[in-house]
């Protein structure tokens, strides 16, 4: 169903996220709509999962932060001297990360 909804919409089949409009519960990829109770009549609603702009962003800083604390790493473990301060600040600037606008399940992602 989702590949013929692709078809017709152009929306990504692994996008979507059908829901049964009596059950209210989110349809299985695996089994038939008969499997899942679905009548002839019921209606189908679609949903489209999109991938939120902020967590991108927020991801990204964390690759950033992630990747100063592995140089930070391999500094050390060759013996050379860092500051105390350059640790500070990585741990400030992954602080200052927000969460705001991001769900429960993308709180749950960053974490």
């Amino acid at each position: 169903l989702k590949e013929k909804v692709q078809r017709v919409t152009g929306v990504d089949a692994a996008a979507q996220i059908l829901t049964s409009s009596v059950s209210r519960v989110h349809l299985c990829d695996e089994l038939s709509l008969s499997e899942q109770d679905v009548m002839d009549r019921d209606k189908l609603e679609m949903a489209i999962d999109q991938p939120n702009p902020l967590l991108a962003g927020i991801l990204e800083k964390l690759d950033a932060v992630r990747s100063t604390i592995n140089e930070l790493a391999s500094q050390l473990e060759a013996g050379d001297r860092v500051h105390e301060e350059m640790f500070t600040r990585t741990l400030e600037a992954l602080d200052a990360i927000s969460l705001d606008g991001l769900s429960e399940k993308e709180r749950g992602e960053v974490r």
